[in-house]
């Protein structure tokens, strides 16, 4: 709260400051009397040619300049194609607004020899499509990462955890030079790269590789930003050390080289820390499909899951290193490499209320787990373009992980009375290899009408995935068997052959018409052995009744054809795809599945562009097959009280998507508007079933409903606070599901609904401190048919303030609070979550190159975080242990 109240006064203190500013405005056109959209404006200090402000002129030329002080400055505007025109401008007297009138612009503009114009002056320039900022014109530190920059581009937001927005949308990638580095994660970029070595930073809507390459818009862009790099930053080798040591032996160390030329892009990047830093992003630590990781069941009805996230006590060390080289105009190389090495200390204390037709009860886990991973990963790319009208797109993805985890766990079940009914103590350890490998090939060819392409695909999945289990369980009751000790092996293969042929034929030269073709082949083999083991001897019996070998198929073959409708303003297509689909299993004894699927894959798009936005709506249909290990019957019995088996049964699912999105952007006030509408209509969707029997057993199973839907929106405004040197940012979300789920074979129809809203402002000009303040409300509520009794509600708040302080060029202090309140309803009690960290740096040394930190986390030694689950058979809650106060 005391952050809170310094936030304020902060505020308060801004807004008398802004009183003694004055308001510059006028209009640009040009030599015809034409208004001048997008010139850029600059107020300049004479003395020694710094900015002062910036803004650009809206569709009628006009600009308005905040925030000018009182003194002599100069008035710059530019103009691509046009001179650059100067005035000097006296703010001064009571009135606070000058009023300059039609500024016109030619190419024989002269400039006034007493102030010597600089490219840095300006500030922002539009080109087209492209928004270009000047690095050099907006303040940084030596020690000031690509982020710390980004912070300053007026219509840039950068969030707390690194993700960045423009004009409302998300950054979706992170160029350097027009290159990938490190792959498509913006934040490796922004958060490693020293702001000083960046010269312009151009923001842009990016085609997909199939729009470039045909010149033909096909509606599918990325939001953008391309880093280019000062020419003396491409010659030699710059980079940085860092290190820390603080109390109760926590330490950090971070190491960063760079060497980039025109041809040759290489970085090495290495982190090593026990601070819950995990380093790069656990996508690129686990393997190249998320679904592999070791799970094992919840007493939620969710999954534990091994190797993820930063909860707990964690010691990490991740590597990676980036090359990228031109070989020659037509053959380049593109790739990556990530180390990473993970171990992790949890515990956790579980409460949850499970939901029968007839009763509820409670579980209660004490969870210990200790995990140990390793991973490694590269990624290679080549762009071969054979001659003008062809070109070869290789890609590849290659994982392997060792992982080593152990958990030990207490678990029970009783009445709400709590009266046991049940228990279980469980020991499980696990070793499991897990080798990927994900790659596909793409020629395309322009023939000679234009439009008319050619398109082939070919693609390659290879996950292999070995895992030993020593499972030692010991229940309550006798009757369930006192006590299993187990060795399980379990390995599990999956091979994918696609191919893809398609090929466009221009009708006229704004309308499009293309045939297309594809073939698949998956095949899945997941083979368990279970050993019943003696605790007091050597002996080793091979369990029948629970080993089992199951192998899946499923084949695709599809035909489909689109039409495309382009114009200035506007493109529509629509079109749809026939696909006869064959899914096959079996075990070591007889045939389970053998069933063949016809299905009609519609789809269907508009985009809109407006005068200072667009609108895309979308609307696609696909099939997903039911995964191997939702087929294969074999009971997974590691967690004694919770037991999982397959279903053989399974239908695909058939899923309707229709998406809606907008964007409007002022650049003249530097306001957007983003929103977007999703939803999905799903049939034979695929839930779980639960069945829980007189001790409270779950066994739980995968089962086919007739439909599920589900609907997501978000609505987010950000501007300038024209009274006040701030800007903000508000936004609105909310979810709506309905689907079903079925208790002891009761079908129960769940209805969940969430609002939710946040606040965020922050100043405008970070030169000599950047302070911001977040504040979110959400709402959660949940309705179910069998009964009122199973309804849930409950409210998150939470706030965020952060604040830093430049003292000078070379020292800074700072501060950050986060407080979180989770309600009461249907919980135990309101869990109030705070965490205070501060911190100081100091640079040094005659190249300001050396720096100090120091840091203090968890201030008030609060050590927990809240972790809630809410389904549609409980709800659940357990509070987390973090890090303790640590200084280094």
């Amino acid at each position: 709260m005391k952050q809170v109240i310094l936030f304020l006064f902060i505020i308060f203190s801004i807004s008398l400051q802004a009183q003694d500013k004055y308001i510059v405005q006028g209009v640009v056109k040009d030599s015809l009397d034409m208004p001048l959209m997008a010139a850029t404006t600059v107020v300049i200090n004479p003395q020694d040619s710094s900015m002062i402000t910036f803004g650009i002129t809206d569709g009628q030329g006009n600009f308005m300049l905040r925030n000018v002080p009182i003194g002599t400055h100069a008035l710059q505007i530019t103009y691509i194609g046009y001179g650059t025109f100067q005035q000097i401008i006296k703010a001064e007297g009571t009135t606070k607004r000058i009023n300059l009138g039609t500024i016109k612009l030619s190419p024989d503009n002269n400039l006034l020899e007493e102030i010597v114009v600089k490219a840095k002056h300006v500030p922002i320039v539009i080109k087209k499509d492209t928004i270009e900022y000047n690095a050099d014109a907006f303040n940084t530190r030596k020690s000031d990462a690509v982020e710390d920059l980004l912070k300053k581009l007026p219509g840039v937001e950068v969030e707390r955890d690194g993700n960045i927005k423009v004009q409302g949308e998300d950054v979706e990638q992170v160029l350097v030079d027009g290159k990938e580095f490190f792959g498509d994660d913006p934040k490796i970029a922004t958060q490693n790269l020293p702001a000083e070595i960046v010269d312009k930073v151009q923001v842009f809507d990016k085609q997909s590789e199939e729009s470039e390459f045909s010149g033909i818009d096909d509606g599918d862009k990325a939001k953008t930003i391309d880093l280019k790099l000062k020419e003396d930053k491409k010659a030699g080798i710059f980079g940085n050390v860092s290190a820390g040591y603080g109390t109760d032996d926590r330490y950090t160390g971070k190491l960063q080289l760079n060497k980039f030329s025109s041809k040759m892009q290489a970085s090495l990047l290495t982190n090593i820390n026990n601070v819950n830093n995990i380093g790069f992003s656990i996508m690129d630590m686990m393997d190249v499909n998320p679904g592999a990781a070791i799970k094992i069941m919840s007493s939620d009805g969710s999954f534990l899951n091994f190797g993820g996230g930063a909860q707990g006590d964690n010691t990490s060390a991740s590597s990676g290193l980036n090359f990228n080289y031109d070989f020659s105009k037509n053959f380049k190389l593109r790739s990556s490499y990530f180390y990473n090495y993970l171990d992790t200390y949890l515990e956790e204390n579980r409460v949850t209320e499970n939901f029968l037709p007839d009763i509820n009860y409670l579980t209660e886990e004490d969870n210990i787990q200790e995990n140990n991973n390793q991973g490694h990963r590269v990624n290679a790319s080549i762009e071969y373009d054979i001659d003008s009208t062809t070109e070869l797109r290789v890609r590849s993805v290659f994982n392997l992980e060792d992982r080593e985890n152990a958990l030990a766990s207490m678990t029970s079940n009783s009445l709400e009375d709590m009266t046991l009914i049940s228990s279980a103590i469980q020991s499980n350890n696990e070793m499991s290899d897990n080798l990927n490998f994900n790659g596909r090939a793409t020629l395309r060819k322009r023939l000679r009408k234009k439009g008319r392409l050619m398109k082939g695909e070919f693609r390659y999945i290879r996950e292999h995935q070995d895992n030993d289990w020593l499972i030692d369980n010991t229940f309550s009751d006798i009757s369930l068997g006192a006590r299993t000790y187990q060795e399980q092996i379990g390995r599990e293969r999956s091979n994918t052959l696609s191919g893809f042929l398609s090929y466009t034929e221009p009708l006229t030269p704004k309308q499009l018409l293309t045939f297309t073709g594809a073939v698949s082949s998956n095949s899945g083999v997941q083979d368990q052995d279970f050993y019943d083991l003696d605790p007091f001897g050597d002996a080793r019996v091979f369990n029948q009744d629970l080993s089992d070998l199951y192998e899946k198929g499923y084949d695709i073959m599809s035909l489909g054809t689109n039409y495309r409708l382009i114009r200035k303003d506007f493109n529509l297509t629509f079109g749809g795809t026939f696909q006869a689909s064959h899914l096959k299993g079996y075990n070591r004894e007889i045939t389970l599945v053998d069933r063949k699927f016809n299905f009609f894959l519609p789809t269907a798009g508009m985009e809109i562009e407006l005068d200072n936005g667009r609108v895309d709506l979308r609307y696609n249909t696909n099939v997903r097959e039911p995964s191997l290990s939702q087929l294969q019957p074999i009971v997974d019995n590691r967690n004694p009280l919770f037991v999982y088996a397959g279903n053989p049964n399974l239908d695909p699912t058939y899923n309707h998507r229709l998406n809606v999105s907008f964007n409007t952007y002022d650049q003249f006030n530097f306001r957007s508007v983003f929103g977007y509408l999703s939803a999905t209509y799903s049939t034979d969707f695929i839930t779980t079933s639960r069945i829980v029997d007189e001790n409270f057993i779950t066994t739980l199973l995968p089962v086919n409903v007739d439909n599920n839907f589900n609907l997501t929106g978000s609505l987010s405004y950000s501007t300038p606070l024209g009274w006040v040197p701030l800007k903000t940012r508000m936004g609105i979300n909310a979810e709506y599901n309905d689907g079903v789920a079925f208790i002891n074979n009761v079908e129960n129809e769940n209805i969940r609904k969430g609002i939710g809203t946040n606040l965020r402002l922050e100043n405008k000009s970070k030169d000599h401190f950047d302070v911001s303040l977040k504040g979110s409300i959400n709402y959660t509520f949940s309705e179910f048919s069998q009964s009122e009794d199973f309804n849930t509600a409950y409210v998150n708040t939470g706030l965020t303030s952060a604040l830093e302080i430049y003292l000078s060029e070379s020292f800074s202090i700072g501060t950050d609070y986060q407080w979180s309140r989770y309600s009461q309803e249907n919980f135990s009690t309101t869990q109030d979550v705070k965490m205070w960290n501060a911190f100081a740096s100091v640079t040094f040394g005659e190249s300001q190159r050396l720096t100090f930190d120091i840091e203090v986390n968890d201030i008030l030694n609060t050590g927990i975080n809240v972790d809630r689950n809410a389904t549609p058979q409980s709800i659940s809650e357990a509070p987390l242990l973090i890090l303790e106060d640590m200084g280094s």
